[in-house]
């Protein structure tokens, strides 16, 4: 009787040393996994700026938050639900941004590729500035011809909305609050050439982040911007590029970025796109796909 519970005791003890040891195992194994670098996130209190990490927001269609180095800029994030085909803002966070609620106070700039309004929308943008008194905002002139019909909140902000005319493939260097930001001119997407776009540079320090806005995509627009000698990290791209031979030759060739950030998904085709990522990975394997408003990434 006592030898039995002698052996008794010596499995109970084995049978804990190896659930100790299995959950030891998965705390290291969570903490060395990659993919714990992107966040599903709907908490706004847990969206921080890091000093050594670029973190990338997704907001909704080709809007994002980037933080990095105690620096603030929304791109393409301040319009309201308007074309189901495409994600937008809640109405909860598009109030967030608009009356500067953490961890959108304090922006630095607010951008916008085109007038489009799953892009851009000139109510919400002038409510962003109204609450972030030293943010700057930077768009085309077209918007800013749109803005300037509200003239009484514009008188308010006009010192801090800023343009630059150019030409199609004219580039052009400003710096605003320490954020200096290239200007690349193109033609829109789908032989758009009433609306103008522009494509960002953005440089943060040593991090450089471009957002192709909705360009026209075409390899010799690309080829006579001077992109290939920008090194640059993070690129965020209209997401069938990665589908086109010539539009991975525009990524590879010009952009040839650290990491690629996917974008402009439509609602009813982001799922396959997600059923495509090894595919996608063959090509790009630092690539991003992001499903939820609010997920994020931290970038070395």
């Amino acid at each position: 009787m006592k030898e039995f519970l002698s052996d008794s005791i010596e499995i109970k003890m084995k049978t804990h040393i190896y659930l100790l040891l299995f959950f030891v195992f998965m705390l290291m194994f969570i903490k060395i996994n990659p993919k714990a670098d992107t966040h599903n996130n709907n908490d706004k209190q847990e969206i921080v700026s890091h000093d050594s990490m670029v973190v990338i927001t997704y907001i909704a269609n080709e809007g994002f938050f980037i933080s990095y180095s105690g620096k603030k800029i929304l791109i393409d994030a301040l319009f309201p639900q308007q074309n189901l085909n495409y994600p937008a803002p809640t109405a909860e966070l598009l109030s967030q941004m608009e009356t500067a609620q953490p961890p959108f106070d304090n922006i630095d700039l607010i951008l916008a590729t085109h007038i489009h309004p799953d892009h851009f929308n000139k109510n919400s943008v002038t409510r962003c500035l109204l609450n972030n008194p030293g943010a700057v905002f930077i768009s085309t002139p077209q918007v800013i011809e749109l803005m300037k019909m509200d003239s009484e909140n514009y008188d308010v902000i006009r010192n801090r909305v800023k343009t630059v005319i150019l030409e199609p493939q004219e580039s052009a260097l400003v710096t605003f609050n320490g954020i200096e930001v290239k200007i690349f001119r193109t033609m829109h997407s789908a032989g758009n050439m009433r609306d103008q776009n522009q494509m960002y540079l953005i440089s943060i320090e040593d991090k450089k982040i471009f957002h192709e806005g909705d360009s026209d995509g075409k390899f010799e627009t690309f080829s006579n911007l001077g992109l290939e000698k920008e090194n640059i990290d993070i690129a965020l791209v209209h997401a069938w590029f990665v589908f086109e031979p010539v539009n991975r030759k525009i990524i590879n060739e010009y952009l040839k970025p650290n990491q690629l950030v996917l974008m402009h998904i439509a609602n009813n085709e982001l799922d396959s796109y997600f059923n495509r990522i090894d595919e996608i990975k063959k090509y790009f394997p630092n690539v991003t796909i992001f499903r939820n408003s609010l997920e994020y990434k931290s970038f070395k």
